[in-house]
């Protein structure tokens, strides 16, 4: 989930970096899909990424933090 205000810049083929807690390995991450519906309350909108590097050991359900590199307004 990210702010929908992201919309002015985010988009498929954005790369962002994945810090996972279980590996301890940052990956980069591409974004493959946006969500068609901003949460009215939340104001934000779903994403999926694909990571980068294949054959990684990584799960559904494992933690972790996103790191996007926002532009400048």
């Amino acid at each position: 989930m990210v702010p929908s205000i992201w919309l002015r810049w985010l988009s498929q083929g954005t790369v962002f970096s994945l810090l996972v807690d279980e590996t301890g390995k940052e990956y980069d991450v591409t974004v493959s899909k946006i969500g068609a519906r901003v949460d009215p309350v939340s104001q934000t909108v779903k994403i999926t990424g694909e990571v980068d590097t294949a054959g990684e050991f990584i799960l559904p359900g494992m933690s972790g933090y996103a790191s996007f590199s926002v532009p400048a307004q």
